[in-house]
């Protein structure tokens, strides 16, 4: 279970998203186009780095992969949603894979991810998803 203490300094000027993929280029797409809607981002390349971040950096929103090393996207999910943080076990999580099946898609609702995006990423879909998903941040 993820403990992570709250986090009681000033509120940052923008919303950080933190994007989690083993794939270098597919974090710097994602990145680029968080960046591009004015957010901040910090980067993971595994689930375990990114449960570091989250305790480091107390992001606003994830974007994960699904399938890396150490720690998988449905783990990573399940470890969020288990938090006995309500700010961890809240945070709005976007999924982006090429496992674009319905049963793949079911099974992430199940375990709490908002949303998803499939891989090939296609930068207007993202850019739409992430605005819907992220608007309140």
């Amino acid at each position: 279970m993820i403990q992570i203490p709250k986090n009681n300094s000033q509120p940052l000027p923008m919303a950080t998203v933190l994007v989690v993929d083993d794939t270098a280029v597919f974090r710097h797409i994602v990145t680029k186009t968080l960046n591009a809607l004015g957010f901040q981002t910090v980067a993971a390349a595994d689930g375990q780095a990114a449960i570091d971040l989250i305790r480091q950096c107390h992001p606003n929103a994830i974007v994960t992969d699904l399938e890396m090393p150490k720690v998988g996207g449905a783990e990573l999910i399940e470890l969020i949603r288990a938090s006995d943080d309500a700010e961890i076990s809240g945070l709005p999580i976007l999924v982006i894979s090429s496992h674009n099946d319905a049963l793949t898609r079911a099974g992430l609702r199940q375990l709490g991810a908002d949303a998803f995006v499939a891989k090939p990423i296609d930068v207007t879909v993202l850019r739409k998803t992430v605005s819907r998903l992220f608007v309140d941040l």
